[in-house]
């Protein structure tokens, strides 16, 4: 789902650089609102700002959006262009409100479901890691040596029939503790992760 929002969101500011090159706003969901709201460039006047300062949610960026529209030489665009872009920033918006009441959904679950191994984790990577081992019950069940390569299942039998050096980590990789690390700790982390991970899965069922 984010590599669709991504996706149609990097096409929108691809087609709306043609017409206004707006760089202001680097969040993809608010952009895709404020494309849908702005369309043509020659219809955003000062009468819109309080709106767009809703949108956007800073009155700083609403306002250089609408300087930057004045002054903007970029090309004019077609009505036919518009309505793809209006078409498209819709999607983005509708992707990106569900997938936040996705997330949502999902945050609610854990918080019943394996409370103790969301606080070493995000939703996401808990998540995974439990659809992964089939259930929280077999996850509970694993060393840390197993939670340490789930995910990567693939790259482990690769390396093992090319005598290479075997993953590290699989999902456990997303985790924020092992991107906050340095590159030399980054291993350690993933040990001291995996440890942390089997042993509050093994809580949950306790």
């Amino acid at each position: 789902m984010d590599k669709d929002v991504n996706i149609f969101s990097m096409r929108i500011r691809e087609w709306h650089s043609y017409h206004w090159l707006v760089k202001i706003v680097p969040d993809n969901y608010i952009f895709a609102k404020a494309a849908k709201f702005i369309k043509d460039r020659k219809t955003l006047t000062q009468d819109k700002l309080e709106e767009l300062e809703k949108m956007i949610m800073d009155s700083t960026k609403a306002q250089a959006i609408i300087d930057a529209a004045k002054i903007s030489m970029a090309m004019d665009i077609s009505i036919v262009d518009l309505m793809n872009i209006e078409l498209f920033a819709e999607r983005v918006v509708k992707v990106s409100e569900y997938r936040k009441k996705l997330s949502t959904y999902l945050h609610n679950k854990m918080d019943c479901a394996a409370l103790n191994l969301q606080s070493l984790n995000c939703d996401q990577v808990d998540a995974r890691l439990i659809s992964h081992a089939g259930s929280l019950t077999n996850l509970a069940k694993y060393p840390a040596s197993t939670v340490q390569i789930l995910g990567a299942e693939k790259d482990l039998f690769i390396a093992l029939e090319t005598r290479l050096n075997t993953p590290k980590y699989g999902l456990l990789y997303h985790s924020s503790f092992i991107g906050r690390a340095g590159l030399k700790n980054k291993a350690y982390c993933g040990v001291w992760l995996d440890f942390e991970a089997a042993s509050e899965g093994a809580f949950e069922i306790i």
